[in-house]
């Protein structure tokens, strides 16, 4: 090992910030504000409560609503969208539900414990998935906002004439240790709205900090994260097979991060000119259904699609009195797929990432049946 200590200089970084606190705290709004000074670009919400378009007044933003289930690869791939379409700033309300929502990784945990009836190794089949997320959020190049919902209790306070109930806020709904790589966590007050920071790594806002979020707070984190030298550079991977296109402007106030109506038809089109299984295609690119597809990808799979459509074209009817079997179309597809396999006289047996559930659904529904014995998804051709 050849390690040498170095003189430590601060880097300019993105922002990491989250907000804590109970129904009707106000966290969006101290969200939005702190975005709006963060970052003179726009600001995109992603909203799985469908309260976002509320607090429009508050500054302009996009929002995206998800609906469930909320499972952490929906996340992970609107953080990917939020970055291509060059947002200074996202805001995730809220990132509980990747953890306690419907599809989130408790009810994983919950599914799986069920059906095989012990939680032996069940964790180390989730925990990745929520791993994977976190690190994406963290490793983002845009500053990101992450909400936070709250266990809630009710304390009464014994007042001068009334007993007055307060609803407090407890531990956040989320993995423990989440702000582990968060620069500020603020718990917000309800009703008050007034924030306090339980953890600053800025400090900017240690010590007796308890105020409103404004724009202001915002830009001094700017000023924070910009100062010190510029931080290495770190390559981003290329995309294969996918043409670089400039971003459509944005319609109205908004920039799409899922497909148009449109775009789903011309999808729709080449699925079915290409004959291909739509189930089988929206679990290649892990998502639920064509109208939640990445705007990001859509040059991806239209190129996917049209070299198929293009091979089918080039290829020779089989001559009469032969059997085509499916086999050379599913090695194919475990190679677009980049599912491992091994083809011999018997069949084919592939192995995907322990982790990886989207290939392992794929394989069932082609007929794979799981070899214990091989630690292997075997396929076996017919006689």
């Amino acid at each position: 090992m050849n390690a040498r200590f170095i003189k430590a200089q601060k880097q300019q970084t993105k922002g990491r910030i989250i907000l804590a606190g109970t129904a009707g705290a106000g966290r969006i709004r101290g969200a939005i504000a702190l975005a709006a000074g963060m970052t003179a670009a726009k600001i995109a919400v992603l909203d799985t409560e469908g309260m976002a378009n509320l607090h429009s007044d508050v500054s302009e933003f996009d929002v995206l609503e998800m609906s469930a289930p909320f499972t952490t690869d929906k996340f992970v791939a609107v953080v990917e969208a939020a970055e291509k379409e060059g947002y200074g700033a996202l805001i995730i309300d809220s990132l509980s539900q990747a953890w306690a929502g419907e599809g989130g990784i408790l009810e994983q945990v919950g599914k799986l414990t069920a059906s095989k009836g012990n939680k032996n190794g069940v964790w180390d089949t989730v925990q990745p998935q929520h791993d994977e997320m976190m690190n994406r959020i963290r490793k983002a190049n845009l500053h990101v906002l992450v909400i936070l919902q709250c266990k809630t209790e009710y304390l009464v306070a014994d007042t001068p004439g009334a007993l007055a109930p307060k609803k407090i806020g407890l531990a956040p709904v989320q993995r423990d240790g989440i702000d582990y790589g968060f620069h500020a966590v603020f718990y917000v007050d309800e009703p008050s709205q007034v924030a306090t920071c339980s953890a600053d790594h800025t400090g900017l806002f240690g010590g007796t900090f308890a105020e409103i979020l404004t724009k202001t707070h915002g830009e001094q984190l700017r000023t924070w994260l910009e100062s010190g030298v510029a931080a290495p550079a770190v390559a981003t991977p290329e995309v294969k097979d996918v043409k670089e296109t400039k971003a459509a402007p944005p319609s109205g106030n908004a920039t799409a991060l899922f497909i148009n109506a449109a775009q789903v038809t011309t999808l729709k089109t080449l699925l079915t000119e290409t004959n291909t299984d739509t189930l089988r295609f929206l679990s290649h690119f892990k998502v639920e259904k064509l109208e939640n597809f990445p705007a990001a990808r859509l040059d991806e799979a239209k190129v996917m699609l049209e070299s198929k459509k293009a091979k089918a074209s080039e290829a020779p009817a089989p001559s009469e009195g032969t059997h085509n079997d499916n086999s050379g179309n599913l090695t194919e597809m475990l190679k677009a797929r980049n599912i491992p396999f091994t083809e011999g006289a018997e069949g084919i047996a592939a192995k995907p990432k322990f982790t990886d559930n989207a290939a392992k659904a794929f394989l069932k529904e082609q007929g794979f049946s799981w070899d214990a014995k091989g630690k292997a998804w075997v396929f076996k051709q017919a006689a």
